[in-house]
Formats: structure tokens, C-alpha cells, sequence
């Protein structure tokens, strides 16, 4: 298991801007395949901190992929690339066999689940992390998958840190945020940031 780490630092001045104008730190993790979602948001300090393993959970939901929606995960179970799961009765998930290298896989084999009215599920991936000393887990992909289908998310350590207010994690963001620094950790495992006159810099 890998830890990575992202340390942001604000200075006093941006801080109190932030603060006055009720804006948070909202990360995101692109690419993985479906609709990003919010994963982290945290009322910024001075020096603010966020670590998470590449340990990964595969979950379902019967919320819609729709703009504002928060996705709110039913079942879930930890998941590793090249594996396929099936979700069963209810969206319960369980695993089933080798699937693609690099890739987690999720069969929609419920006929019970059904979202805004179509025999569908949502799935995507979660992922815990801590910041500032706060730990949970969120959503940060879904995808809409019908009866019989199948949905592919290719994971990676890639984040896009902004600046946002009125979000929730979990949500299917309702419009583009900016400007925004996309860091990939490559073989990296800790990155230092800094947000100097209203954006992300890595330092």
C-alpha cells in the first residue's frame, strides 16, 4: 500500500479572502472514467494537508448521474484493478473473475434496481483520504450503467485542486470550477502546493 500527500499552503492575506468570500478547497480526481465528482472539500486553513492510499473501493447507487446530484453509494467492497464485479440483488456486489489489466470492471446484473424509472444502477469508485486531520471516503467517478452492461474505470493518482463554494463530496459538479492545477503524482508520493493570488501553484 502507497501513501500520497499533498501539502497547501495559503498565505494569511488569500486566506482571509477565502474565508470572506466562503470558498472552500474542492479536489477532484479526472480521467477515471464516467462523471467526475466532488471527492474532498474542506474549509481551508494556513497549511492544510490531504493523504490517501491507493487502496480503492468499487460502489452502486440508485441516485442519477445528474448535475447536482449527491451520489449516495448503497453498497460497496473494496476493489483492485484487473478484476470484474457483478452487482447482484439490490446492487450488492461481489467478484467476478479477471477482467482487463488496469482496469476495475462492474457488471449491472441487478433486474431489481432501477433509476428514474430504467432498469439501471450507478457505480463508479471511492476512495478515503484525510484532510486536516478529517477522515471519510467519497464517491469520485459514476457512471449510469443499464441491465446487462458493463462499466470500465481506469484509476490513477492524478487530482485537480480548485477553489468552489456550495459544493458537497459526492456531487456531480454543476458547472466547470476555476481555474483549477491538475497534479499527477506520477512516482511521487508527496507534492507540495501553494495558492498565491487566487490559484494553485505546485512549489
Amino acid at each position: 500500500m502507497t501513501t500520497f500527500s499533498l501539502n497547501i499552503s495559503i498565505d494569511s492575506s488569500d486566506l482571509m479572502q477565502l474565508r470572506q468570500q466562503a470558498l472552500d478547497i474542492v479536489v477532484l480526481k479526472p480521467g477515471s472514467g464516467g462523471t467526475d465528482l466532488v471527492w474532498v472539500e474542506g474549509t481551508p486553513q494556513q497549511q492544510n494537508t490531504l493523504t490517501w492510499t491507493d487502496n480503492l473501493l468499487v460502489y452502486t447507487s440508485n441516485t442519477p448521474v445528474q448535475v447536482g446530484a449527491v451520489i449516495t453509494p448503497t453498497s460497496e467492497t473494496p476493489a483492485q484493478t484487473g478484476e470484474v464485479y457483478s452487482a447482484q440483488s439490490s446492487g450488492l456486489l461481489t467478484n467476478a473473475g479477471r477482467g482487463a489489466p488496469g482496469q476495475i470492471q462492474v457488471t449491472n446484473d441487478d433486474s431489481n434496481t432501477n433509476v428514474r424509472g430504467s432498469m439501471m444502477i450507478t457505480t463508479g469508485l471511492a476512495q478515503a483520504y484525510t484532510f486536516n486531520g478529517q477522515n471519510t471516503a467519497n464517491p469520485f467517478c459514476a457512471e449510469s450503467v443499464m441491465f446487462n452492461a458493463q462499466a470500465s474505470f481506469r484509476p490513477d493518482n492524478t487530482v485537480r485542486l480548485v477553489i468552489a463554494s456550495n459544493v458537497l463530496p459526492g456531487a456531480v459538479p454543476q458547472q466547470m470550477f476555476g481555474p483549477a492545477l491538475t497534479v499527477s503524482m506520477g512516482s511521487q508520493t508527496s507534492k507540495d502546493i501553494a495558492y498565491q493570488n487566487g490559484t494553485f501553484v505546485e512549489t
